[in-house]
């Protein structure tokens, strides 16, 4: 990703990717502590963010593959 993709992929709060999900913020914060959920970045003061294409990622890589069918 360059850094002019990076300025278009808008970072997403817990609280964000959350609702977005139907999930309990903790949910979330559980599923980045056991490495299940999406790529999160770590800001200053540790501040967590998700951008939109990590979370697009993320939810495809749950589908099911045709092998897994």
């Amino acid at each position: 990703m360059t850094a002019l993709e990076m300025l278009d992929d808008p970072l997403l709060t817990t609280a964000q990717v959350a609702q977005r999900y139907n999930f309990h913020p903790q949910t979330l914060r559980n599923l980045r502590c056991y490495g299940k959920g999406p790529k999160a970045i770590t800001l200053p003061g540790g501040r967590v963010r998700y951008r939109a294409s990590d979370l697009l990622a993320w939810e495809l890589s749950l589908e099911p593959t045709e092998a897994a069918a």
